[in-house]
């Protein structure tokens, strides 16, 4: 799980701005719906707030695409089960390149797994 992580920080890196659909996307697999990213007025616990803050500073512009990718990567790193067919799309939705994907899954050629 380790190569796969760094794999996909690596690529991660190559991506110059983040999708709002991927960032979106990234929310909705956190549990976190889409549209409380915007709604600060929203009454939630104190473990989505922390989630939404998270999640709104990778979009920090100032922040490097370095910090980026290990912020995102971390974030789902604490994912007990992580579906590697959602990863897939997440990943292409965060913008990374369309030919790494392959490369990052290659045992996942359409089978529906998850991992630990």
């Amino acid at each position: 799980m380790f190569d796969l992580w760094q794999q996909v920080e690596d690529e991660l890196i190559q991506v110059a701005h983040l999708p709002s659909r991927g960032i979106n996307l990234l929310s909705e697999y956190l549990g976190v719906p889409s549209y409380q990213l915007d709604d600060s007025n929203l009454a939630v616990d104190t473990t989505t707030k922390e989630l939404i803050a998270k999640i709104n500073a990778i979009q920090n512009p100032n922040l490097s695409p370095t910090e980026k990718a290990r912020q995102i990567t971390k974030l789902l790193r604490t994912e007990t089960y992580l579906d590697i067919q959602q990863l897939q799309k997440l990943t292409k939705a965060l913008g990374c390149r369309a030919q790494a994907i392959p490369a990052l899954f290659p045992q996942q050629q359409n089978q529906p797994q998850t991992t630990r």
